[in-house]
């Protein structure tokens, strides 16, 4: 009789099991965006008639919605580094500084956001270890 060390695979290749939805998490640093505000009281006040179980469930699908729309912050600090960059390898007299300026104060606001997310993800992170 001959032995075998292989267990058998059982491999589904029709499988028609559904991926699970994310769950809406809200992310901090939308309160900074300024569209933000607009977009939620819109939502909300749509939904006026509505229960309140259901009005938080439609803010939070039209803030889902929201913020797929949203360049990632990455993205954003990345745009705006390049831009300064390219500003600052001009000659002097070429150098658009008011330009630098505002660039600068946008990265600023940028890495505000970018440390608020960072921040949710870390008290997320711990939350669920403790539990």
């Amino acid at each position: 009789m001959i032995y075998s060390d292989h267990a058998p695979i059982l491999a589904m290749l029709d499988c028609s099991t559904h991926k699970p939805k994310k769950p809406f998490r809200f992310e901090n640093w939308w309160l900074m965006e300024d569209d933000f505000t607009p977009t939620a009281r819109q939502s909300w006040c749509s939904s006026n008639s509505k229960p309140f179980h259901k009005r938080t469930k439609i803010l939070g699908r039209d803030l889902k919605v929201w913020s797929k729309k949203k360049k990632p912050i990455n993205s954003h600090l990345a745009a705006i580094e390049n831009q300064l960059l390219d500003q600052q390898n001009l000659p002097l007299q070429q150098q658009n500084y008011s330009l630098q300026g505002l660039l600068h104060h946008n990265h600023q606001a940028f890495l505000t956001k970018d440390v608020e997310h960072h921040r949710q993800r870390v008290k997320d992170a711990l939350g669920h270890s403790r539990r």
